[in-house]
């Protein structure tokens, strides 16, 4: 096992998008984890190249291509909540703004109020 006194630096890349990183196990053909000279983490299984990243978007945000899973959401100290899901769906937890710059909605009908105006 490796033990790392110092930091690793790596420069000189081609491109941010040229891997910086390639983490797997044996018998891995491709990485479990990558990192790009960019900064952005993409994961895959080891056997197909990354299927799922995340990366900086822009200054203080992060952002995926993919789909995000958390057990509990917080923005600052509020803890946002979802409700009702369906043609009343609510979010609540004391936040005072929350921005939507993508979104998909699958639930059948639904009514649905983005940056003010009404899908």
């Amino acid at each position: 096992m490796p033990t790392f006194l110092e930091r690793i630096r790596a420069r000189k890349f081609t491109s941010a998008a040229s891997t910086a990183v390639d983490i797997g196990v044996n018998g891995d053909t491709q990485a479990r984890l990558a990192i790009d000279a960019g900064g952005k983490l993409i994961w895959g299984t080891g056997s197909v190249s990354g299927d799922v990243n995340l990366y900086r978007h822009a200054a203080n945000t992060l952002k995926t291509d993919d789909t995000l899973v958390v057990a509990d959401l917080y923005i600052g100290a509020d803890q946002v909540t979802v409700s009702g899901l369906g043609s009343a769906t609510s979010i609540d937890g004391g936040v005072e703004n929350i921005r939507v710059l993508e979104a998909e909605i699958s639930l059948g009908t639904v009514d649905a109020t983005v940056d003010g105006g009404s899908a």
